[in-house]
């Protein structure tokens, strides 16, 4: 688990696969991370036609715009041009993941997007 985000409660699926990256790839890199979520998400825009996938499917694509735009110009043109643009700024893993967490989450609350819990 990564320092600075325990406890987790996962939001989503790409919260837990970036938080717990070695549950969903075999050596949980953010690359391998990424590749496995944007099958995933592919998968249910083919396979899957229910409110919930569509919602899940769209935040997903619509945060790699997002997280493109967060780069000054030239701006990245794909997932794998975002992460290598990142592990320049930070060079262990952890971070790297920790990042991206944080990323995802400044989308989700930018957007209006990320569920509140009740801690009690």
């Amino acid at each position: 688990m990564i320092e600075g985000i325990q406890p987790l409660q996962p939001e989503s699926l790409v919260d837990a696969a970036i938080c717990r990256p070695t549950m969903y790839t075999c050596h949980g890199s953010l690359p391998e991370v990424f590749a496995f979520l944007e099958g995933y998400y592919s998968g249910l825009c083919v396979n899957a036609r229910s409110e919930s996938s569509d919602h899940a499917q769209k935040y997903w694509f619509e945060f790699i715009g997002w997280l493109r735009n967060q780069f000054p110009i030239p701006k990245p043109n794909t997932w794998q041009d975002i992460i290598l643009l990142m592990e320049q700024d930070e060079p262990t893993s952890d971070h790297l993941h920790l990042k991206m967490f944080r990323a995802y989450r400044e989308y989700l609350t930018t957007h209006g997007l990320l569920r509140t819990t009740n801690p009690h």
